[in-house]
């Protein structure tokens, strides 16, 4: 199947099958291709440009992605840490292994596999051919004869001329060349000395470049050997820059220059100066930079006793010892918080900072492969902020409030605020995460929450510099800053209500990119619970519906929870233009969904309700499944009807069955086409079956039983179910619906049906 499309066009304007296409040639589907694009009213021009790009598409329709340029060799498919998890690379490694079994263990079979991959047009994709070469490698006395019948001189098979079988047939001469008998050997001469059969005309230059690596694969004989010679002193060759059998071995970045507990054995004085004046030549495969940085933050795990002691000594130390050192500290301070020297390390690091020489350049390693800066060592002491700040009794104890504070200064004169940026797949929160603005903006909420607690301030006055870092960092558009402030609107509400509404207010005016950042950090957060609030963030809501922002964070759709929490709370209620109501009509089918499912598993909420207060909430979900149906009751749409079946969940939500209730379950049900929700409602149903008047409740599951579809093949678990509602019925006067069932079940293979019928209905 051939699908184009325009250049300036969306969608498909043709879509043709090229019918026997395992036995065209070349020329010939170039010609189908040209016959397909004429009956589409496109004339086809005869000019450089166009040949190109017929030839391009030629070529991807008759070269597998593996043999493409590039492509991973097959004996390359069998090492792990080469082999990736694509399902291509999958298929050529079995395949290459059972084709080696047969050549082991039925040789003629072997054979006759090998000779259908190679020769039949089903099996035109170049990588049939190269298993088969891969595999006569492999086991070439045994299947010399095959190779043989496959060179022929002026190489119809391609095999020499282009790149697809090059390492494959490479490794193939190379690792078989004394095998070789004359006849053979000669045929191979005569063949490379033709060079490539798809130029007509070549230069002696490039003749002797190509036939370069076939000579290489036979230099270990006669007359290969000193053709090779000859070629490869007139282009200045080595063998590694020709042979395509070659593969890059990529070393681990960092190479330590001694062991972690080496490191330890040195006193406090001599590894500070050894940190100083390591200067590596960073040629490969020598001790570097960051090698050295990680074994100092080893052995900083091993015995950070001994580095905190000694801090001050390392006050001199470019950036990335220190900040290895610092994150290593903090790592262990985090696992032992009770018996730990937060206070050595924090006022370590302010002075560090404070230094006048702090960004000097010399803190700068120009050998260091990771560039470490100032903003990593403003990103951990952002973090050792936090962290301090979250012990209330230890920062009380040893007074580090103002430290903090003057950190939280410090960074912030370092820091420049960073040009806006989209990060991959809208993920703001994860971004202002790993940040160092939003470290910074993080340590800074940290602290103000930490200064009241201390100080027992009922009404607390959020300080006026630590807010103007805020501010700073919103003014300038910085990602992370509208990203907290919605992540963290409820501790800014509780540091500072006029500021927070002046700000939510004004962020309505964002462009698209940078109010999608702030809305990524709300809807992580808590949905308003109060009306004053959600006045204040419905403008954003709305503008959420309008645009259909869906943002996932950890799994989860942030606007459908919070409309689903608002809608609980009875702030949100169906009414003309309500939220609810206007994200129901006008939101992607996927985000429709995903609100129905936050609606249906909330099984901590509706634990924590009142009996009348579940009643109320199974109302208004009734309410909102009724809304649904009708909304989209004209629709035939596959993904609308899935979501209508949805509102079958119903069952995980209720009480005990009702009239009104076993309704909407029955429309979903009928809705369904398939038995696969059986499991999923059988067990909810069993548990409902006994809740309430039993007379009721038995003609109400009788009513729903009675439109389910069940498993052919039935789980354990769905029997034990299934018999004991059925007896239920016949216990409550269902008895004909019960009977029905249980004729029904028993064509099913469901072994008690027919048992429980006749004790139920014997005379």
């Amino acid at each position: 199947m051939l699908s184009l499309t325009l250049p300036d066009q969306n969608e498909e304007f043709c879509n043709e099958t090229i019918h026997n296409y395992d036995q065209l040639t070349e020329d010939t589907l170039k010609q189908a291709l040209l016959s397909i694009i004429g009956r589409f009213g496109i004339s086809y021009e005869n000019i450089q440009e166009n040949e190109d790009m017929l030839n391009g598409l030629i070529f991807a329709l008759t070269v597998d992605n593996l043999s493409m340029a590039g492509g991973m060799a097959i004996n390359e498919l069998e090492r792990r840490s080469y082999h990736t998890s694509r399902m291509s690379e999958t298929y050529g490694l079995l395949l290459s292994k059972y084709l080696d079994a047969i050549f082991r263990n039925n040789p003629i079979l072997g054979r006759e596999i090998s000779e259908r991959l190679f020769y039949d047009h089903r099996y035109r994709l170049p990588f049939f051919r190269r298993v088969v070469l891969h595999n006569i490698s492999i086991h070439f006395k045994e299947y010399k004869g095959l190779f043989a019948e496959l060179i022929e001189p002026n190489d119809p098979h391609q095999l020499f001329t282009g790149y697809t079988y090059r390492t494959e047939l490479f490794n193939l001469l190379k690792s078989n060349q004394k095998e070789l008998n004359s006849k053979e050997a000669l045929l191979l001469e005569e063949i490379i000395a033709q060079g490539p059969q798809d130029e007509k005309e070549i230069d002696e230059d490039r003749l002797t470049y190509w036939q370069a690596p076939w000579l290489l694969a036979l230099n270990q004989r006669e007359p290969f050997d000193h053709l090779y010679t000859t070629v490869k002193k007139r282009h200045e060759l080595k063998d590694w820059d020709i042979d395509p059998s070659r593969t890059i071995t990529l070393k681990n970045g960092s190479i330590p220059p001694m062991s972690s507990e080496q490191l330890l054995d040195m006193e406090d004085s001599d590894l500070v100066l050894y940190l100083m004046k390591f200067n590596p030549k960073n040629r490969w495969e020598e001790p570097n930079i960051s090698g050295l940085a990680r074994i100092l933050e080893a052995a900083v795990a091993l015995k950070p006793i001994k580095f905190i002691n000694a801090l001050l000594l390392y006050l001199p130390v470019p950036y990335i010892y220190i900040h290895y050192v610092l994150y290593a500290l903090l790592e262990y301070g985090k696992k032992n918080k009770d018996d730990f020297d937060w206070a050595s390390i924090i006022r370590f690091t302010l002075i560090y900072i404070k230094q006048n020489d702090f960004e000097s350049e010399a803190r700068f390693l120009k050998q260091d492969s990771w560039h470490a800066d100032k903003n990593w060592i403003c990103s951990v002491a952002s973090v050792l902020v936090s962290e301090v700040c979250s012990n209330d009794d230890y920062v009380r104890v040893h007074q580090l409030l103002p430290i903090c504070r003057q950190i939280i200064i410090k960074v912030n004169q370092h820091l420049e605020v960073s040009d806006f940026s989209v990060p991959s797949n809208n993920d703001y929160l994860s971004k202002s995460f790993n940040s160092d603005s939003g470290k910074l903006l993080r340590a800074c909420i940290d602290y103000s929450l930490c200064r009241p607690r201390l100080t027992n301030i009922e009404s607390p006055d959020w300080e006026e510099d630590i807010c103007c870092i805020f501010n700073r960092f919103i003014a300038g558009g910085d990602s992370d800053s509208y990203t907290l402030l919605g992540c963290y609107w409820p501790q800014l509400n509780y540091l500072q209500p006029t500021w927070l509404d002046t700000q939510i207010t004004e962020l309505i005016q964002l462009p698209q990119p940078q109010w999608t950042a702030f809305m990524g950090g709300l809807l992580s957060s808590s949905a308003p619970g109060t009306m004053e609030k959600l006045d204040l963030f419905l403008p954003h809501y709305y503008r959420g519906i309008d645009t259909h922002l869906q943002l996932i964070n950890f799994g989860y759709n942030g606007f459908a929870t919070h409309l689903t929490s608002l809608f609980f709370w009875q702030l949100d209620n169906i009414k003309e233009d309500s939220l609810i109501v206007r994200y129901l009509s006008n939101m992607p089918m996927e985000a429709i969904k995903d609100l129905l499912h936050a609606v249906w598993f909330n099984e901590e909420y509706l634990a924590s309700l009142a009996i009348k207060e579940r009643q109320q909430l199974e109302e208004r979900v009734i309410a909102l499944i009724q809304l649904i149906h009708k909304t989209y009751s004209d629709s035939s749409d596959t993904e609308v009807l899935e979501m209508r079946r949805s509102t079958v969940n119903l069952v995980y939500f209720i009480a005990e069955l009702n009239e009104e209730n076993a309704e909407m379950i029955r429309i979903a049900i009928q809705l369904i086409t398939k038995s696969y929700h059986s499991s999923n409602i059988l067990k909810k149903l069993h548990e409902l079956m006994s809740k309430g008047d039993h007379q009721k409740s038995a003609q109400y599951l009788a009513s729903i039983l009675d439109m389910m579809t069940f498993r052919e093949h039935p789980l354990e678990g769905d029997q034990h179910q299934l018999e004991a509602m059925i007896q239920f019925l016949f216990n409550h006067n269902q008895i004909e619906t019960a009977s029905t069932l249980c004729n029904r079940l028993s064509r099913s293979n469901y072994a008690f049906a027919k048992t429980l019928y006749l004790k139920n209905t014997a005379t």
